[in-house]
């Protein structure tokens, strides 16, 4: 198990972690052809070689993660304010984030639903009423796949979904705007 406080994480290429990779205020980086049981990082981005295998979960609180072409992530991909961008990547559990926008291209497969989760309301727009927020924006590229639903449990947030190059959602759309 690695574990770290302050300070990056890299590991190179074919390294197997049993445990799993945690971090709280510094990047991880894994080489192609490594694995893990899980990775998780607060406060620094993730990066994903070729052809990695995280068997459960893949999690970020502020960071962003991106995994490359090949990578097979079995459990759920999980991040409140970090983007997630997937190349050719297999996800077993699908996505939820809280206010990250979310990538999916070169034959991506979310086999589970992808959710936005709804925010916290901070102690100013409790105070002073509601906040306009930026939507966030989910786009598909690339023959990527979402086999589940997307759903937006957020009703003070525009999410709006973007499909490109034969990309599709095979469960519902609630709460989602479909771009044209």
């Amino acid at each position: 198990k690695r574990q770290n406080v302050n300070g990056s994480i890299r590991a190179g290429d074919r390294c197997e972690v049993e445990d799993g990779v945690r971090n709280v205020n510094g990047s991880i980086r894994l080489g192609d052809h490594s694995s893990a049981r899980k990775v998780s990082s607060v406060n620094g981005s993730i990066r994903l070689g070729k052809t990695i295998n995280i068997l459960r979960i893949l999690k970020s609180v502020n960071g962003s993660m991106k995994c490359d072409t090949g990578s097979v992530i079995g459990g759920a991909v999980q991040t409140v304010n970090g983007s997630v961008t997937l190349y050719g990547t297999k996800v077993g559990e699908g996505i939820t984030t809280v206010n990250g926008k979310i990538k999916l291209k070169e034959k991506s497969v979310v086999n589970g639903d992808i959710i936005i989760k709804k925010s916290n309301r901070g102690f100013f727009e409790k105070l002073f009423g509601k906040k306009r927020r930026k939507p966030l924006y989910i786009k598909l590229d690339g023959n990527s796949l979402v086999k589940g639903d997307i759903i937006n449990k957020d009703e003070r947030r525009e999410v709006i979904l973007i499909l490109e190059g034969g990309s599709k959602v095979e469960g519902r759309l609630v709460n989602i705007q479909k771009e044209k």
